[in-house]
């Protein structure tokens, strides 16, 4: 992939990737590493040229991972938990009655932050934990 994109411009293989990133991150069971390992191998190199160092490569594509989650999460939370919480598919898609569910619920329910909130927003499993605090209609 490196080669292939070799020859174009920066901006587009950021597009190609994050468009690529965003259908990824909709998939309930591919995990963010996936997607963050693509593009730290296809645009470290790429912006490295660009950016004249491998600091600011590595930067870049940092930057564009955390806004590429972001989004996903945002339309995860919006557009799936929030304006699909009323189909069943997407609440057994979720697992909402499993007991760990229960558990994300009853911690993501807890008002201002806590060190187990926080955990979980952080390590918890991306598609399940977004869409769970779009249909419990908590704030972004």
């Amino acid at each position: 992939l490196i080669v292939v994109t070799e020859d174009m411009d920066l901006p587009l293989v950021t597009a190609m990737l994050c468009g690529v990133g965003f259908l990824m991150f909709l998939i309930p069971i591919i995990p963010g590493i996936p997607i963050y390992l693509l593009l730290g191998i296809v645009l470290g190199p790429k912006a490295e040229k660009i950016m004249g160092g491998y600091h600011w490569s590595i930067a870049y594509s940092t930057l564009v991972g955390l806004l590429l989650k972001l989004a996903a999460s945002a339309f995860q939370q919006g557009v799936i938990g929030g304006l699909c919480s009323k189909f069943v598919s997407v609440r057994q898609a979720v697992g909402i009655n499993s007991p760990a569910m229960k558990s994300i619920r009853i911690i993501l329910i807890e008002p201002g932050f806590s060190m187990s909130k926080t955990a979980l927003l952080l390590g918890g499993p991306d598609w399940p934990t977004s869409v769970i605090c779009g249909i419990l209609k908590l704030d972004l």
